[in-house]
């Protein structure tokens, strides 16, 4: 009996830091737009991100209806950084503003030497890192 006791409140006291472990970060959903940088045209598409402990995942699709692809990264402060296979794949380095919105430049994954302008406008995002 005391041991059952003693299992129900030390159970009861992990509860929540279990719940904290499992529960998913908020999903933040991005209208975004890369360019490469010189030039006026551009690809739009939507970013939809989940940043964990300063770990960044989550899907990119191109608006001209293109696959489905996978989005790696991470996230510091303000500073974000994500991997997007697209395009041959291409490494963003950002920051977070202060109205939630992302801008940086991103580099294809390889040896091009192009380098993109990248914007990224949320459209369902809580409020960024303070």
């Amino acid at each position: 009996m005391v041991l059952a006791l003693l299992l129900a409140v030390v159970h009861a006291e992990l509860a929540p830091a279990v719940v904290a472990q499992t529960t998913p970060a908020p999903q933040h959903v991005y209208q975004t737009y890369i360019r490469p940088r010189f030039q006026s045209f551009g690809y739009a598409g939507e970013l939809r991100i989940w940043i964990v402990n300063g770990y960044v995942q989550g899907t990119y699709r191109a608006q001209t209806g293109g696959t489905l692809t996978q989005v790696h990264g991470g996230s510091q402060g303000s500073d974000i950084w994500l991997d997007i296979a697209t395009l041959g794949g291409v490494h963003i380095q950002g920051k977070v503003q202060s109205d939630g919105s992302i801008t940086g430049l991103g580099a294809p994954l390889g040896p091009e030497a192009k380098q993109y302008v990248f914007t990224a406008e949320p459209e369902t995002s809580p409020p960024p890192p303070p």
